[in-house]
């Protein structure tokens, strides 16, 4: 019986391991539907009084979202989406990126949870209810 004993290098974390060069369809997990509508959100925003307002979604996956605010929201921070699944329902996400635009900005986020009971949390049924209105 031989053992194998890996070479210094092997394994080694490299400087392309975290090439950010890929544009954002190469480093997507799930493919974007397209869908221009108006939805309603929640920013969390602790130094200012919160309050729902209306974007505009460009496109949508059962775990994302783009939107365009006029407002920034800073990537890392959290905002509700308001859905009607079963019921009208809270949905999480989280901002991936927001990109400053001529007027607004776009706005990539990423779907954590959902307010209310977890067993309705299919993120197909998300999907369905954002290509819906």
């Amino acid at each position: 019986m031989t053992t194998r004993v890996p070479a210094l290098d092997e394994g080694v974390i490299t400087a392309s391991d975290f090439n950010t060069s890929k544009s954002a369809a190469e480093r997507r997990t799930e493919d974007r539907i397209d869908c221009t509508k108006q939805i309603v959100i929640l920013p969390f925003k602790p130094s200012v009084t919160w309050a729902f307002k209306r974007v505009e979604m460009f496109d949508c996956s059962e775990h994302g979202l783009g939107i365009l605010t006029d407002e920034p929201i800073a990537a890392g921070d959290l905002f509700l989406a308001k859905l009607r699944l079963q019921k009208i329902t809270l949905v999480a996400y989280q901002v991936r990126h927001c990109i400053p635009l001529k007027r607004g900005f776009k706005i990539g986020a990423w779907m954590t949870g959902l307010v209310g009971r977890p067993d309705l949390c299919d993120p197909a049924e998300v999907l369905k209810a954002l290509l819906q209105g």
